[in-house]
């Protein structure tokens, strides 16, 4: 008996349909995550995640000994390195380059790239990585490292970064991390943390199943049509909700925020 035709346009719709799922169901993190995100803004004040009480020692990209506890005062970004995975930090350092533009004469805003492999990023490496990008004469930047398992502990026990963990692929040892953006204001609070590596993931897929399938996302049911439609801007959004928490610290650090009616 010879198998029925297949109508190519039921077939379109059901791989969307697949697509969709995936896209959709390997991210309910994100989009749970987002969700929580547009609460804080609806709040309008980002929150406290945790106290950075204890300093952090670290070797800056010139050899000179620096201390997370010196930036009080000032508001600050922090994200994670691995030079050997360089491009896991990527669209962090991309967007915190562009808060470095948004606020070209801010002196009271610090830039922080910490590596999670000391042993391998050692500051020689750190000022080759900084001047790759332009930002080893920034006085601004610091691109540190320290002892493997402070700078471990401190990312997971302090920043609330998740742990890092090592397996050995190939023969050669590979290291899990969250690429993870943190804002610690002025008095050392940390206010969000910004998982843009994911956010660009997720962008990215959904931009690639929407234009493989046009006119495939108004059949979609409304949960997942939204989360579709969210999902395609999440790198936008990210930003903007940055720059919004960033803003509330800074007025509320010079005590300018607006009277709440």
């Amino acid at each position: 008996m010879e198998a029925a035709p297949r109508d190519p346009a039921k077939l379109r719709n059901t791989a969307f349909v697949l697509i969709v799922i995936a896209v959709v169901g390997g991210i309910i993190i994100m989009a749970a995550y987002l969700l929580n995100l547009r609460r804080q803004e609806a709040s309008g004040r980002p929150p406290h995640v945790a106290r950075l009480e204890s300093n952090f020692a670290a070797v800056n990209h010139d050899k000179t000994a620096v201390g997370l506890g010196s930036l009080e005062g000032k508001v600050w970004l922090l994200t994670t390195v691995c030079l050997g995975q360089a491009e896991r930090s990527v669209e962090n350092i991309r967007v915190m380059q562009a808060v470095a533009a948004k606020y070209p004469a801010e002196t009271d805003l610090h830039f922080v790239c910490l590596t999670i492999d000391p042993n391998n990023d050692v500051p020689e490496k750190m000022a080759e990585f900084a001047k790759g990008l332009g930002l080893a004469e920034e006085p601004r930047w610091w691109f540190l490292a320290a002892g493997e398992e402070p700078t471990r502990g401190y990312l997971k026990d302090k920043l609330k970064f998740g742990a890092i963990t090592e397996q050995t692929v190939d023969g050669k040892v590979v290291i899990g991390f969250d690429s993870v953006l943190g804002l610690v204001d002025n008095n050392r609070n940390l206010r969000g943390r910004y998982d843009f590596a994911a956010a660009r993931k997720v962008q990215d897929e959904t931009r690639q199943a929407l234009a493989e399938h046009p006119g495939e996302l108004e059949k979609l049911n409304e949960e997942h049509r939204a989360a579709m439609e969210q999902n395609r801007e999440a790198v936008r959004f990210l930003e903007d909700h940055l720059l919004k928490a960033m803003e509330y610290v800074f007025n509320e650090k010079n005590g300018t925020l607006p009277e709440q009616p």
